[in-house]
């Protein structure tokens, strides 16, 4: 209810900014295009970042082998599905691959939600403080938002004692919770997409208005990583469509105008979604036979293993 009720909100908002200003189609052609393919580039070296950094993850909860350009390439392709509302893409897309790895679903699911946890603290731990410092209009609420992230910390930390021994009586399974010193590095690695999306956002919108300095720089990026966790977690509509750009536009208009940040955040949608459809041919076109070929690997070592154990069975 609070997510849908966010979402309408947030595209009522764009709605009204859209038919309060005079943008028009041509504002989307603002951004020059060798700006734009830069812009592209660096949104894509971040899924693919973010991709080895979720099988890096996985490597450390389950013992099972797999190659992590196989599984950076999984993680490409739920990133795609996305599109779907609900995130049920992602998360289904990451089990499916891991079952035919020979990868227990448990540990496929307990990374995706790891890995949800590291996306949110690092956008968050990026984003908020610099917004809220920053942004005029975000002011008065800085300590309690610090008290906030720190408050998430210690519940990430304190997670595998709090409820580790209860989910492990259960399943039977163990081994399924990162320790302490595992957390903090991945949260440290997985700040690195972050910046690269708040990098690739300030280049677009230095090609729309003039930043003023480091406070424009920090300001943008920390916008577009703030309005790209919110549209996630805005997970009824596809790809935060319409959440992002409401969030961009509403902490940014105060800064450059209402046109200028519809123009940015429009900008930012368009490069977005071309840099899902270069992942996309990626995948078709590369991908599918990286994970064929791993797929087969694999098979192989089932059935060697197999046959060794029945080697072994066998009266002597």
């Amino acid at each position: 209810m609070v997510s849908a009720a966010f979402t309408a909100l947030a595209i009522a908002f764009l709605v009204r900014a859209v038919l309060r200003s005079d943008i028009g189609w041509d504002a989307l052609t603002a951004v020059p295009i060798g700006t734009g393919l830069a812009v592209v580039v660096v949104f894509l070296a971040a899924v693919v970042v973010s991709g080895v950094l979720w099988a890096r993850l996985l490597q450390r909860l389950t013992d099972a082998p797999f190659d992590v350009a196989d599984a950076t390439w999984a993680h490409v392709q739920s990133w795609l599905l996305k599109y779907v509302p609900g995130q049920v893409g992602t998360v289904a897309a990451k089990i499916v691959w891991g079952s035919q790895r020979g990868i227990a679903r448990s540990r496929v699911a307990t990374s995706f939600v790891y890995e949800n946890l590291f996306h949110l603290l690092a956008s968050f731990v990026v984003s908020l403080p610099t917004v809220l410092l920053l942004v005029p209009e975000s002011r008065g609420r800085y300590g309690a938002v610090i008290a906030l992230l720190c408050v998430a910390q210690l519940g990430v930390l304190a997670l595998p004692r709090a409820v580790g021994p209860i989910v492990e009586r259960r399943t039977g399974r163990t081994g399924l919770f990162l320790d302490v010193s595992t957390v903090l590095r991945q949260e440290a690695l997985y700040l690195v997409p972050r910046l690269m999306n708040a990098a690739g956002f300030v280049l677009l919108a230095a090609s729309v208005v003039k930043l003023g300095g480091v406070d424009d720089v920090l300001v943008f990026g920390a916008v577009y990583v703030l309005a790209g966790i919110l549209g996630i977690l805005a997970f009824m509509v596809p790809s935060g469509l319409g959440v992002r750009e409401a969030v961009i536009t509403a902490l940014l208009s105060p800064r450059i105008g209402t046109a200028d940040a519809l123009t940015i955040a429009a900008s930012a949608r368009l490069y977005a979604t071309a840099t899902d459809v270069v992942l996309l041919f990626g995948y078709v076109g590369i991908g599918r036979r990286v994970q064929s070929a791993a797929r087969n690997r694999s098979d192989v070592s089932h059935v060697g293993k197999n046959l060794e154990l029945e080697t072994r069975d066998q009266p002597q």
